[in-house]
C-alpha cells in the first residue's frame, strides 16, 4: 500500500521507521531540537540548511545530476552510507573548504596532502595520502562482494544477583535503525521477556543515556523514538519494581555480542540459563568483571 501511494525514494523512507508494539497516538513534535520543542535557535539552523539544501538542488537540476541521485538513493547499502555519498555529492560535508566558506577557517588547503584544495571529492577519493587505504585490494575487493541488507540486532541477558544468566535472547529486527531507536526498541524488548520468564523486581541497564533518561521520565518525550519509549513504560508495569541505569558499553558486552549475533539468525532465539557457546568467552570475561 505505501509503495502505491508514495514514490520509492518516501515509500523506503516510511518503511523504516520504528513502530510501536501497542496502540498509541500520534505526536507531533520539532525534530530539531533535542527535546522535540521549538525554539529560535534550532529554527534558525533549519532555515540555514533548507537555504543551502536548495541552493545545491538547484546547482544539480542545473548540471543534470538526476540520474546520480537516483542511483545513490538505490543502492542496496545501509542509508548512512547513501547520506554521506548525497552530502559528498553536494559538498555539504565539513571539509576545509567548506569551512573556509563559511569562515571559519582561514585557508581550504587539505591537511593531509597540503597540495590541493579540499573538497569532498578529494577528502574521499583523489587525496594522495589516501593511497594507503585504497591500496588495500583484498580488503575493498571483499567489501565490495558484500551485499547490505537491512538488518538490525537486538540482544538481552537477564542476570542474577550473582552476575549468573537466568536467560538471554537475540531478535533481528528487518529495517536499519539508529542508535536511539534501536536501543529504545530493545528496552521494550528486555522488559517484555523478562517479565515472561517470570521476573519481578529488576534493574534495566543500557549505554545510551538519552534513553534511560527517557524511560524515567513520567511525561511523554517529544523525540523520533519517543513512541519506542511509550513501549518500554507500558511493559515495565509488570513488575513490582523496576529501576533504570546508565552504564557504558563497555560494561554490556555480552548483551552487545547477542545484538551482532542477532544480525544471523531468521527471527528469535531464547536460551535459558545459557547464551550461545560462541559467546561463553564474553560471558566469561564479564563475569569475572561482575564481581
Amino acid at each position: 500500500m505505501v509503495e502505491g501511494l508514495f514514490n520509492e525514494e518516501e515509500a523506503e523512507i516510511i518503511k523504516e521507521i520504528p513502530l510501536s508494539r501497542v496502540a498509541a497516538e500520534d505526536t507531533l513534535y520539532w525534530p530539531y531540537s533535542s527535546n522535540g520543542l521549538y525554539n529560535c535557535k534550532s529554527r534558525y539552523k533549519y532555515l540555514k540548511m533548507e537555504e543551502d539544501m536548495m541552493d545545491r538542488t538547484h546547482e544539480s537540476v542545473n548540471t543534470g545530476d538526476t540520474q546520480v541521485w537516483k542511483q545513490i538513493w538505490s543502492m542496496s547499502v545501509p542509508q548512512k552510507v547513501k547520506t554521506l555519498l548525497w552530502r559528498a555529492c553536494r559538498e555539504a560535508m565539513p571539509t576545509k573548504h567548506a569551512l573556509f566558506r563559511r569562515k571559519i577557517t582561514e585557508e581550504d588547503l587539505c591537511v593531509r596532502c597540503r597540495v590541493a584544495t579540499d573538497y569532498s571529492l578529494h577528502a574521499l577519493w583523489s587525496c594522495s595520502e589516501l593511497d594507503v587505504v585504497w591500496a588495500e585490494q583484498e580488503l575493498w575487493s571483499f567489501r565490495g562482494e558484500v551485499q547490505f541488507e537491512k538488518k538490525s540486532g537486538i540482544g538481552v541477558v537477564i542476570r542474577d544477583n550473582r552476575g549468573l544468566v537466568i536467560a538471554s535472547c537475540s531478535k533481528v529486527v528487518h529495517q536499519m535503525l539508529g542508535c536511539s531507536d534501536i536501543e529504545a526498541m530493545a528496552a521494550a524488548w528486555a522488559l517484555n521477556f523478562a517479565s515472561d520468564v517470570g521476573v519481578r523486581r529488576a534493574v534495566l541497564e543500557g549505554d545510551s543515556m538519552a534513553v534511560i533518561t527517557g524511560l524515567r521520565e513520567d511525561e511523554k518525550v517529544l523525540v523520533p523514538y519517543g513512541l519506542l519509549l511509550e513501549d518500554a513504560k507500558f511493559f515495565s508495569q509488570q513488575f513490582d519494581e523496576l529501576l533504570y541505569s546508565h552504564t557504558k558499553r563497555k560494561g554490556n558486552n555480552l548483551a552487545h555480542s547477542l545484538t551482532r549475533y542477532a544480525i544471523g539468525i531468521p527471527d528469535f532465539l531464547v536460551w535459558m540459563e545459557d547464551v550461545p557457546s560462541q559467546l561463553y568467552s564474553v560471558f566469561q570475561t564479564d563475569l569475572s568483571d561482575f564481581y
